[in-house]
């Protein structure tokens, strides 16, 4: 007794987290001990997840898979930290359960980590911080599954212990819904002292409970533009006429609910009419029939960010047609956070808000920031033009900035060479008021250039900024002056349609029904006055006459425009055509009501104006147009191609000109291919760095540099550039910006002709859209260029197929023979796993017209998250691209969600047998103009049964002919069903052959499919010459929908076939044909003596 006794115990398995009762106790020899404390599980707290949408993944022909953003909430038990002394590294990973999949781009993903605000130790709040992306590295490490994602941690942060973090990462969901009274899977996240996976370094896991996946909308977008088409995505304005278009897989039955919640920050409700949506209605559609209006009974409303549809229908709605509605809101001073900036549309059924019968996300648009209370004004003592003086600059950022722009555009001759810059407190010094300044903080001035300063400075959001600019020299020319904070502009330009800009100071008052009186030299009013308080607030004006050069407005504000305030005067005009003419004055006046009369002069006694500058406010600098046309000879997809730039100065004269191309175009390095004909010689091409000063908003930008200042047009100028793979979105035009050697900008433009990247013509890929089965996938495309022997076909294809290079079929690629195929065709997918490819090197010219060829296919074991196909001629000498077409979609794989179609093709697994026994024909040897014996095969690699109404759900077989081929099928009889396929007999005629290209066989409805092959033989007519796309189809059609085509609703599975050439002889056929009509001129009256066919099978 008395002695300390170690007792090792072995734990079978530890519980998923530390018990609240986490006591232990021992017992011996009939004691036992007090209760004592356990130990701590090393697992995270509070681990939670929440997706912005619980919508399945649409697969389709024409559906782009949209990723879906995942917060993950968690604290950490133990410290992550990578410069821990057990190893290298830190981690922490996040396991997916089945069918979700991680957004990758060649193994790199995109994540946000946010440390959550906290109390430390002494009991301080820290308001936590952002990551920024050189802090860690987002990897996908295994391209094949994708359910595995790690967050590498760099070496400057790390994850502390009992703080609360944030994690956002992009997840595609699961293409099919969770089943019902299924319960999600689990997410697993784990912390590692080290880079990836590490069992003996690891620190903490969680299991989190997933989601429920819900079915998806049909259609759910939005159209967000003005009355001139122009996206409205400034902060903090207003967002009219926004359509949302909304189209379910399912009806909407009285007492259903649709919500469509807004993105954070966006209201949908009335502010003048609490629970009203804002200017809210139902846009007719001409789909809709039997309706008077849309739902016209249906109740809606709207709390803050969120409408809600309450259907009260006698009859439903119809499923697959489009819903839209129209609805005001406005959007937010900034852009959502990347989880909250989200739209999205539920549909729940009656009676219960936890019964989705679908739902929808769509990213919402990005907001550009706008600066608030923005004012420059005069604080020295000095104000006369050309005087050294200073400056207050005060405006409220929406977003944490540490650098201030300040440009002072007009008039000219402001120099900042000498300025200094002071923090100041918004309210603080008042004109001719400058003490203490040189005491306050002196910010840190980085560049200071003639009319521009930039200097740093710790910018909060929301907050007012204010500074001093002292030692100042003022322009050369008196009166109001513009001036541009944050970001540079590039002026505006004769004859053109501009807005001019004056702070006004009233010294005495102006009375309710007084007007402003403008004058504005050679400028054409255009009839358009706003006046402003400094503050932002407005000024009810009405613009009571307008002509020529004047514009009168009245003053409706009930207080008028009090005496010794500072206001804001905008005025919409046409600009002079000459750049000189706009350095004339402007006269601005106010009056009382007398002066509504345009006739009324300032005669000295009883008409007499307020409030005058006596025409002394000078005018604006304005620059010159330029003409711009960029053309090109070819624009395929992700190509480096020439393109040609007609550059006209017009009266310009710039030494130095900026071009931008539209969003995602790349300007080579070295982007000179030919400086020109003209005397406008160009010497030299830049592409400039995003970084740069003359880069433009992140566009690609390219600096041309002259011998002297050009004024005539750049004749045979050439820039070389790299397409992207499709045409922008957002705008196909380039600019073109002119500057003197000053550096002055003198002019500017925007392309009058322009082009659009051309994707390759008439691309399509066909396999049989089934998971885990081998089909034959046929591709056809049409080349409109030629390609010398030597060149190359690549095809990039989705992850999870497998292709075979041992398969290939030329069908009508300019192959003269092909002795060993892998010397012409190879396959990788290891180089970039998530871009696998094969590429086939053509042996012979490849003139243009239109091509087929057929290769096999391993089809993916699970749904693939998307079915886009990447099909790019490359020259032979320099690999550039020559023709191409990016993101062609492949069949969809459906699932039920889908419709009754893709339900019933879940049940069936067929493919065509191996070659070449898929396709046989008889006799053996194709010959041109002539009549064949042909047989397509088939197989059903399980049984199909009637379902619990006792039909089957195979309706049809559809068989399509090769273009220029035509059946000759008279009667039924012509038709040999071999292995006796279940037809239907109850018809006159179990096969349509009205059509001469297609062959219609309709199937039993009620008799079961075997596990077996099945064999369809008929006689056709050989045309002169092989198709180009000399492919044959077999589809499986559903008992609903149309059979007419392999694209028609009621297509289930579309089986391609590679078609025969002209002397293709069958290894496995042989038949001897004692006599029959040769030609196919008469096919309708052609007379068989005798016909008699021997099989030998080998």
């Amino acid at each position: 007794r008395n002695e300390l006794y170690v007792i090792r115990v072995g734990v079978v398995r530890n519980p998923e987290a530390t018990p609240l009762a986490n006591e232990w106790t021992i017992a011996f020899n009939e004691e036992t001990s007090e209760p004592f404390e356990g130990f701590e599980l090393s697992t995270g707290k509070m681990a939670a997840i929440v997706p912005v949408s619980t919508a399945r993944t649409p697969v389709g022909f024409d559906t782009e898979p949209r990723v879906n953003p995942l917060s993950i909430k968690f604290i950490p038990h133990q410290t992550v930290d990578p410069l821990n002394t057990r190893a290298t590294g830190a981690s922490f990973v996040v396991e997916a359960p089945t069918g979700f999949q991680f957004a990758h781009e060649s193994g790199t993903c995109k994540a946000h980590v946010i440390e959550l605000p906290y109390y430390d130790d002494r009991g301080e709040y820290n308001s936590g911080f952002q990551w920024s992306e050189n802090d860690f590295l987002c990897l996908v490490p295994d391209l094949a599954a994708l359910d595995t994602l790690v967050l590498r941690l760099g070496s400057a942060l790390k994850m502390v212990s009992e703080r609360e973090y944030l994690i956002v990462i992009e997840v595609y969901n699961p293409t099919s819904v969770t089943p019902a009274g299924e319960m999600p899977g689990q997410w697993k996240l784990q912390t590692y002292l080290a880079e990836s996976i590490s069992p003996t370094l690891a620190l903490d896991e969680n299991i989190v409970e997933g989601f429920v996946i819900n079915p998806v909308l049909n259609t759910w977008e939005y159209v967000n533009e003005d009355e001139q088409g122009h996206n409205q995505i400034n902060g903090n304005s207003f967002v009219r006429n926004l359509h949302l278009t909304m189209q379910f897989p399912d009806r909407l039955f009285d007492g259903d609910t649709v919500e469509v919640r807004a993105p954070e920050g966006f209201p949908l409700e009335d502010p003048q009419q609490p629970g009203v949506c804002w200017d809210f209605a139902f846009v007719e559609q001409t789909t809709v029939t039997d309706t008077t209006g849309v739902l016209p009974n249906s109740m809606v409303n709207c709390s803050h960010g969120l409408l809600t549809i309450h259907i009260r229908e006698p009859f439903p709605f119809p499923r697959d047609f489009d819903l839209t509605i129209s609805v005001t809101t406005s959007n937010p001073s900034t852009t959502p956070f990347v989880t909250d900036n989200w739209w999205t549309v539920t549909h729940y059924a009656a009676g219960s808000t936890a019964t989705i019968q679908s739902t929808h996300a769509v990213e919402g648009w990005p907001i550009i920031p706008q600066l608030r209370n923005a004012t420059v004004t005069l604080v020295g003592h000095l104000m006369k033009a050309t005087a050294t003086s200073s400056v207050r600059v005060s405006f409220i950022s929406v977003s944490r900035a540490d650098a201030v722009l300040v440009e002072a555009v007009e008039p000219v001759g402001f120099d900042f060479s000498a300025a200094a810059v002071y923090r100041s407190a918004p309210t603080a010094a008042p004109r001719n008021s400058l003490s203490g300044v040189a005491q306050q903080e002196r910010l840190v001035v980085t560049d200071q250039t003639g009319y521009s300063i930039r200097f740093r400075s710790d910018i909060a959001s929301g907050e007012m900024f204010s500074c001093i600019i002292t030692d100042l020299r003022l322009g050369e020319l008196g009166g109001p002056t513009t001036w541009h904070l944050l970001r540079s502009q590039w002026g505006v330009r004769t004859d053109s349609r501009a807005a001019a800009v004056f702070p006004i100071f009233v010294t005495q008052g102006v009375p309710a029904g007084g007007v402003i009186r403008v004058t504005s030299g050679e400028y054409t009013m255009e009839g358009g006055l706003d006046v402003s308080h400094v503050d932002g607030g407005p000024v009810n004006t009405t613009v009571v006459y307008y002509e020529g050069n004047r514009l009168i407005a009245r003053v409706d504000s009930d207080q008028g425009l009090p005496a010794t305030t500072e206001y804001r005067l905008s005025v919409t005009c046409l600009t002079p055509s000459t750049a000189a003419a706009g350095l004339g004055s402007w006269r601005l006046e106010t009056w009382g009501p007398e002066g509504a009369d345009p006739d009324v002069n300032a005669d000295g006694l009883s008409a007499l104006p307020l409030n005058t500058d006596d025409g002394l406010t000078s005018g604006f600098k304005l620059v010159y147009p330029l003409g711009l046309e960029v053309l090109a000879a070819r624009s395929p997809p992700n190509a480096i191609i020439d393109v040609s730039v007609l550059l006209s100065p017009g009266n310009a004269r710039p030494v130095e000109l900026t071009i931008v191309a539209p969003p995602t175009f790349v300007f080579r390095d070295d982007c000179l291919v030919s400086g020109g004909t003209s005397r406008a010689v160009v010497t030299g091409c830049t592409a400039l760095a995003e970084t740069s000063t003359d880069a433009v908003a992140g566009r690609p930008t390219a600096r041309l540099t002259f011998r002297d200042a050009i004024s005539e047009p750049t004749y045979g100028l050439i820039l070389k550039v790299m397409t992207p793979a499709q045409t922008p979105v957002t705008t196909v035009q380039w600019f073109v910006e002119g500057k003197l050697l000053s550096d002055e900008r003198i002019g500017w433009g925007e392309s009058s002709t322009q082009f659009e990247v051309v994707q390759m013509k008439s691309v399509s890929v066909t396999y049989a859209r089934l998971l885990n089965i081998v089909s034959q996938t046929a591709f056809t495309f049409r080349s409109v260029l030629k390609v010398a022997a030597g060149g190359r076909l690549k095809v990039v294809y989705p992850p999870g197929f497998e292709f075979s290079c041992t398969t290939f079929q030329k069908i009508s690629l300019p192959f003269y023979s092909i002795e060993n195929v892998a010397d012409i065709c190879q396959v990788d997918d290891t180089t970039d796993p998530g871009k696998p490819y094969f590429v086939i090197t053509l042996t012979e010219t490849l003139f243009p017209g239109d091509y087929a060829f057929v290769i096999d296919v391993n089809m993916p074991e699970q749904q693939p998250a998307h079915t886009g196909f990447d099909m790019i001629l490359l020259d032979a000498v320099d690999g550039n691209v020559i023709d191409a077409a990016t993101s062609v979609l492949g069949p969809s794989f459906g699932d039920a969600s889908d419709g009754d179609t893709q339900q019933d093709a879940a049940s069936i697994v067929v493919q065509t047998v191996p070659r070449p026994d898929c396709l046989r024909w008889y006799p053996s040897t194709v010959r041109a103009d002539s009549k064949l014996g042909v047989e397509v095969r088939f197989e059903f690699l399980q049984q199909v049964i009637p379902d619990s109404d006792g039909q089957m759900p195979i309706g049809s077989i559809l068989i399509v002919l090769p273009p220029g081929f035509v059946h000759a099928v008279e009667h039924s009889t012509d038709v040999l069903n071999l292995q006796n396929f279940p037809v239907d007999t109850t018809r006159d005629k179990w096969t349509d052959f009205t059509e001469k290209d297609r062959l219609l066989v309709h199937a039993s409805p009620t008799d079961s499919i075997l596990k077996m092959e099945y064999w369809f033989r008929f006689p056709v007519y050989v045309p002169e010459q092989a198709p180009p796309n000399n492919i044959w189809f077999v589809a499986l059609c559903g008992r609903s929908g149309g059979c007419s085509s392999i694209r028609d609703s009621g297509v289930m599975v579309t089986l391609p076939i590679g078609g025969f050439d002209i002397g293709d002889v069958h290894p496995n056929t042989k038949s001897r044909i004692i006599a029959f009509a040769s030609s196919r001129s008469v096919p309708s009256f052609v007379v068989f003596t005798l016909v008699v066919i021997i099989h030998v099978y080998y």
